[in-house]
């Protein structure tokens, strides 16, 4: 499985703050970029920074966006996302998990355990759903990315690492089927082959 995972574009300051003028403009140019890498399914967030992202995407690969729950990002105090009428709404392609209701869906009070669990609960989901040859977009947010990419990566607990993500760039992470895994002299066979990590390559200024 090739899995991009994006960080949401530029957002208004807010717990669930939409896309500014600009995260739509770098969106569309992430978009334009993964429309030429054969992606077979769209994930993201319930957040609608996310969403809003993945929605552009999903209007240039013609795919639905599959809404995971697990995606949001963390937050020490509660929040209250909104109603699933209205991010149906504002977001037509968007599946929604049955846990966001009209009533909205609660989230926050995450701990630096639960942030751990989570993401290690969303590879899990990975590796449930998809199939070596799937190429997957994921959309989501710099706190659950750097999280989920230490349970990718196996980083131990107690050495974390930080992962610098911009608005809109992709890391592409390959889970290297078993069959194809090299066995070189100095390094044995290897699940996790990182192509990228904050690739901004494709966001450019509309005068270049």
């Amino acid at each position: 499985m090739h899995l991009f995972i994006v960080r949401h574009g530029q957002c208004e300051y807010a717990a669930d703050g939409p896309l500014t003028s600009e995260g739509e403009l770098r969106s569309r140019q992430v978009a334009l970029r993964l429309k030429r890498s054969a992606i077979t399914h769209i994930l993201s967030s319930p957040l609608l920074r996310s969403l809003g992202t993945a929605s552009i995407i999903a209007e240039e690969c013609d795919k639905a966006v599959a809404v995971w729950h697990s995606l949001r990002e963390g937050f020490d105090d509660p929040h209250v996302g909104f109603p699933r009428s209205e991010l149906m709404r504002r977001f037509p392609r968007a599946l929604l998990p049955p846990t966001i209701t009209d009533q909205g869906w609660p989230h926050g009070g995450d701990s630096y355990e639960s942030f751990i669990a989570r993401s290690q609960a969303v590879m899990s989901q990975l590796k449930a759903e998809f199939s070596d040859d799937d190429r997957v977009v994921m959309v989501a947010h710099g706190g659950i990315t750097n999280y989920l990419l230490h349970a990718i990566l196996q980083i131990p607990r107690t050495a974390p690492q930080w992962f610098a993500l911009d608005y809109c760039a992709i890391t592409h992470v390959h889970f290297v089927p078993e069959a194809e895994r090299q066995n070189w002299p100095l390094y044995p066979p290897f699940e996790v082959e990182i192509i990228s990590v904050n690739d901004r390559s494709h966001l450019v200024t509309p005068s270049q």
